[in-house]
């Protein structure tokens, strides 16, 4: 036995069935209690693996949100890339000027300067910049003349190449 228990272990003193007071007795549905649902392949058990219509939860976009610098208004690569030539031309580098005109065009306009640099110098323009710069500061004028995409696949792969070297010191 037990406190509270049948003689035999099981049950309620005197042998009366067990259920919640004032409920059915055990094995009968509960009154006004809705039964449960019919399985089937409409509702499938638990251990039914991955949902047949997956939704992905509902997150609002802002589409027409496109960053906080916009297109400089009549910005002209060709001018642009004569400001960044002369900021390197000489002893030493005007490193404000970089940050004015870089600073002050759209993604768009800065990688328009790739080419243009091109055009009018024949050289180019991210060798020229990174002999002049250095350390984070080339790394960010260099990552400001790339393209979302370009700029993801060089930080992936400096991810790798950091994920890679740390592997081989362990």
């Amino acid at each position: 036995g037990g406190w509270g228990a049948a003689p035999g272990g099981y049950g309620a003193p005197g042998g009366a069935p067990q259920g919640y007071p004032g409920g059915p007795a055990p094995g009968q549905p509960m009154p006004n209690y809705p039964g449960a649902p019919a399985g089937g392949p409409a509702m499938p058990g638990y251990g039914g693996g991955v949902p047949s219509n997956p939704q992905a939860p509902a997150i609002p976009v802002n589409k027409g949100y496109r960053g906080s610098i916009k297109d400089f208004p009549g910005a002209d690569p060709l001018k642009d890339v004569e400001v960044l030539r002369k900021a390197m031309k000489g002893f030493g580098t005007d490193e404000n000027a970089i940050i004015e005109l870089l600073g002050s065009r759209s993604n768009k306009q800065r990688v328009a300067l790739i080419a243009a640099y091109k055009t009018t110098y024949g050289k180019d323009l991210i060798r020229d910049l990174k002999s002049e710069l250095s350390k984070d500061f080339e790394d960010l004028v260099i990552a400001m003349l790339q393209t979302p995409t370009q700029f993801d696949a060089s930080e992936l792969r400096e991810a790798i190449k950091v994920g890679m070297d740390w592997c081989d010191l362990t």
